[in-house]
């Protein structure tokens, strides 16, 4: 999913880096323009996620099991672009996997795990889905770089 705040040009270079000519958007108009919805061989409508939770929705057969699938690509995000054109970032099966387990994983000792708080609610995220974040790993005194 590419952010559509970016260009048509960013887009088709988007394209070229992260060979990957599908798009995942929301159903309904005005997400993206015609110019940019041109430069796609295959548009992924998504209802929202009130449609997602709410129905009933069809079993889908992923027919691969993990041990075939886990480094193929799951999803592509990007970078937000403030150095040039935003560049690809690849999630893994295996990455989306181990992200999941680390979430339940205990914090150390003296520390509080922000995730287990959210475990099981609803919460509101500040960035939008299609961007990563930069990671770090904190403690009491500093932020690092990994």
């Amino acid at each position: 999913m590419m952010t559509p705040r970016f260009n048509a040009i960013a887009h088709g270079n988007f394209i070229g880096e992260s060979d990957c000519d599908k798009l995942i958007m929301p159903e309904g108009e005005g997400f993206a323009t015609q110019v940019i919805l041109e430069l796609y061989q295959q548009i992924l409508r998504v209802p929202n996620c009130d449609v997602l939770f709410n129905n009933e929705n069809p079993h889908y057969d992923f027919e691969k099991t993990f041990a075939t699938a886990k480094k193929e690509p799951l999803v592509i995000l990007h970078t937000s672009g403030t150095t040039g054109f935003p560049k690809p970032i690849v999630w893994s099966h295996e990455y989306a996997s181990a992200y999941i387990r680390a979430r339940w994983l205990s914090p150390p000792e003296g520390f509080e795990s922000a995730d287990k708080l959210l475990l099981g609610g609803k919460i509101i995220v500040a960035f939008p889905p299609a961007h990563v974040s930069k990671c770090c790993k904190y403690n009491r005194t500093s932020v690092t770089d990994y």
